[in-house]
């Protein structure tokens, strides 16, 4: 039987220079992670505003297209009394139809954010998922 035993006597602060450079990336990793945790923070907060911002515009085109709706009913009595021409009709329908287009592109936007909110929330997997 035989063992061998071997060491270096002088390593010229080889040593030394390897837990030197463990500890960096040490801080290197811990310092990584401090960074990817704001950006979670950070990405969470930006979708939740987009969140509020998506549905106070939802409200406010809602009461938008009421309006527009109620003026193009309006309209359409006057120009059947002879009260309207057919371009007060038009101008009364392109504000109807602008003023639904608008509330659509909000509605797909206010739906785009809730998916954001869950993206972040990292649940985006389960929800698409998910037995319906």
């Amino acid at each position: 039987m035989q063992a061998q035993l071997i060491f270096t006597l002088f390593d010229g602060g080889l040593r030394r220079a390897q837990v030197r450079q463990a500890v960096a990336r040490l801080r290197q990793a811990a310092l990584s992670l401090a960074n990817e945790k704001k950006v979670v923070i950070l990405e969470s907060k930006q979708s939740f505003l987009e969140f509020n911002t998506a549905k106070s515009t939802l409200i406010n085109l809602a009461d938008e297209v009421k309006s527009a709706e109620e003026n193009f009913n309006a309209v359409q009595m006057q120009f059947k009394y002879g009260m309207a021409d057919s371009i007060d009709v038009m101008d009364a329908n392109t504000l109807l139809v602008d003023a639904q287009r608008r509330i659509s592109n909000a509605r797909s936007s206010f739906y785009l954010s809730i998916l954001k909110i869950i993206y972040t929330q990292g649940d985006i997997l389960d929800y698409f998922l998910q037995e319906k």
